[in-house]
């Protein structure tokens, strides 16, 4: 096996081991520090591609691939210039979170190396789709009644069979989601599953994970990509007569059967922690008000370890609002410069990629579909430490940098 095919097996690994992220039973901590096997891992892999690096290739990557290295370097920068002006007693969110973001500098690095042609991110594709569908299936036979670990809610609800309220071996609910929210539109393309007997009953595993997992947050990401990906549907000129019609009337039958039992469904999602809604928002408000006290604090944030002390142990179940309390605006604007870099470009492929086939199938835009998703999730949960978040990132980027490097001009 060649150095080149271990590395992609090591990533393919990476990605299934996603679950375990989370998992304490592969985890340790060092000087208060939690390592887990994905850090082991990773570590393996920055090696290799370190390596080749220095001995074989440098670093060549395309020029999107380097501006988004370069914006992952400031945004280390940045984060650690932050430490300047926060007192030193209570530093240990914000510490992993500078932590974080060099260890997902090097998981962009590592994937833009690695998954470096069309093969090698089909492959990773798969992994994710795999990781997926592990995650789908043990969840509902952990929902059934059976004995498997997992994230169990507080509160539970009874859906038909299922008592939901679970994601069976993950430690949080968002890292499913977010999983769930890239291998939705992938499967919607032919790189993964060309059949449409198959697709089928992997869209429907994945949704019944979005349904069982309680968590609203989840559930809008994933009807907006379902949405956004009819609507692409429904926009494609090439798509037939028929099969506009059969969007329509499926989206018809669906909208009566919403109206219908609109009073129940009302009562299941604000009866989730419905005292949540208004702590929530006032969380996302006090979280202003305390990174913007002064400007050092707006421009580099006030700490997100006073903040977590100060407001009686909870966090900001917001991602941007949480990076502007820990590390400030801005880490804020780099982080969204780097997406909104990636969705421009993604936009852009997709019309470069019109003749390739329907729109409704076309990567770029699923991607573009998968990283909206997982923004969504976003807005109720703090996702900038969650290594699912940026495995999608990385994949995305590597997949645009690929192109970028066949093609010349983008």
């Amino acid at each position: 096996m060649s150095k080149v095919n271990f590395k992609v097996v090591l990533y393919f690994m990476f990605v299934l081991m996603i679950p375990m992220d989370e998992n304490q039973m592969f985890a340790m901590n060092i000087a208060g520090v939690r390592i887990t096997i994905l850090d082991l891992l990773l570590v393996v892999m920055f090696y290799l591609v370190l390596i080749e690096i220095l001995i074989v290739r440098g670093l060549k990557v395309g020029r999107f691939g380097f501006r988004v290295l370069l914006t992952m370097l400031l945004l280390c920068i940045v984060s650690w210039i932050g430490f300047i002006n926060i007192p030193a007693d209570n530093i240990i969110y914000d510490v992993k979170m500078s932590l974080n973001f060099i260890e997902f500098t090097v998981l962009i690095l590592v994937t833009l190396f690695i998954v470096d042609s069309e093969e090698k991110l089909r492959l990773i594709l798969i992994a994710v789709m795999i990781c997926a569908l592990v995650i789908a299936v043990a969840t509902t036979l952990m929902s059934l009644g059976f004995d498997i670990p997992g994230y169990v809610r507080a509160r539970r609800m009874e859906v038909g069979p299922f008592m939901a309220g679970n994601i069976a071996l993950m430690g949080r609910v968002l890292q499913a989601g977010l999983i769930s929210c890239l291998a939705l539109p992938v499967v919607m393309t032919d790189d993964v599953v060309c059949s449409k007997y198959l697709k089928a009953p992997i869209v429907a595993l994945l949704l019944l994970l979005s349904v069982l997992s309680v968590t609203r947050g989840i559930w809008i990401a994933i009807s907006i990509q379902i949405i956004l990906v009819i609507g692409a549907a429904l926009l494609e000129r090439r798509a037939s007569l028929h099969y506009r019609m059969a969007i329509v009337v499926t989206m018809t039958a669906v909208s009566i059967m919403i109206v219908q039992g609109w009073n129940s469904i009302y009562s299941s999602v604000v009866n989730i922690r419905s005292e949540t809604y208004y702590h929530r928002f006032q969380l996302i408000y006090d979280s202003l008000e305390y990174s913007t006290a002064s400007l050092a604090n707006f421009l580099f944030g006030a700490g997100k370890s006073r903040f977590v002390e100060m407001y009686s142990g909870v966090m900001v179940h917001n991602y941007i609002f949480d990076i502007l309390a820990s590390k400030g605006f801005l880490s804020v604007l780099l982080v969204l410069y780097l997406q909104l870099s990636i969705l421009v470009m993604l936009l852009r492929l997709t019309y470069k990629e019109r003749p390739s086939g329907p729109i409704y199938k076309r990567r770029p835009l699923m991607f573009a579909v998968a990283l909206i998703g997982c923004n969504i999730i976003g807005m109720t949960g703090p996702i900038e430490s969650s290594m699912a978040f940026w495995v999608v990132l990385s994949i995305i980027c590597a997949y645009i940098n690929n192109y970028e490097r066949q093609h010349v001009a983008v």
